[in-house]
């Protein structure tokens, strides 16, 4: 049984290749030829028995081609944040350097060191508290990344401790908010993730500092024009209250 689904499997494989075999293309002629792909094919109702057989065999091998698929990836278990991390509110470059961050993917000083990449300073730039630059005090524990947060949840008119990414977006997770509202504040915390890690990058390869300010002002600005472009969204209309208070 297992030999004949083998050579059914080889047979399907030369329809899907459109081999140079007078069989296949005497196929293509009859049964595919409106249609672009096997797999789409519906049986007619009078065909042959191995028509019937080959199609049969075919969604048995199209469930085993995903299985193995899975088996390559591995266990991949569901982020419950994934929905904040890729919102419409937040802006592409935003959201890619929050999904590196929950990665563990931004090169810090700490993780050069780990990855015995050899650094010339291992402080954090952005501020003078002579700290390791790790991503725990780069997002959480800097005063230039705190202040540039304070501001910004006080415009919004919000609590929310700052913490690593991972933890605010879970904890904007659970608020009981609007959906809308939640993908704002989360939005919000990426563009200052974003903006921390490009002031570090200025400091550090161009030194250039860029002033708290600057960017609290620059979040702001990218913000408001990410919602006027989305204002009219369902989603947007049903948190209008929330929105017209930035």
């Amino acid at each position: 049984y297992i030999w004949n689904i083998t050579s059914i499997g080889q047979l399907i494989w030369q329809i899907i290749e459109n081999k140079e075999v007078l069989w296949v293309k005497w196929v293509h002629g009859i049964y595919l030829k409106d249609e672009r792909s096997i797999w789409n094919h519906k049986v007619p109702i009078e065909c042959s028995w191995y028509w019937r057989k080959l199609n049969a065999i075919k969604y048995q091998m199209q469930k085993w081609y995903c299985q193995s698929y899975q088996a390559l990836l591995g266990h991949r278990p569901h982020m419950k944040i994934v929905d904040l991390i890729w919102t419409v509110v937040a802006l592409p470059k935003h959201r890619f350097m929050v999904w590196l961050e929950v990665q563990g993917r931004l090169l810090t000083q700490e993780k050069k060191l780990r990855l015995h990449i050899p650094v010339e300073d291992n402080d954090c730039c952005l501020c003078d508290e002579q700290t390791m630059e790790t991503t725990m005090h780069l997002f959480e524990e800097c005063s230039w990344t705190k202040s540039v947060w304070q501001e910004l949840m006080k415009w919004v008119g919000i609590t929310l401790t700052n913490n690593e990414i991972k933890q605010v977006l879970e904890c904007i997770k659970v608020k009981h908010w609007k959906q809308f509202q939640k993908e704002v504040v989360a939005a919000i915390s990426g563009a200052i993730l974003y903006h921390t890690w490009r002031a570090r990058n200025w400091k550090k390869f161009n030194r250039k500092s860029v002033h708290r300010e600057e960017v609290v002002t620059q979040i702001k600005k990218e913000l408001i024009e990410r919602l006027y472009f989305l204002s009219k969204s369902k989603k947007a209309r049903n948190c209008s209250f929330f929105i017209q208070h930035l």
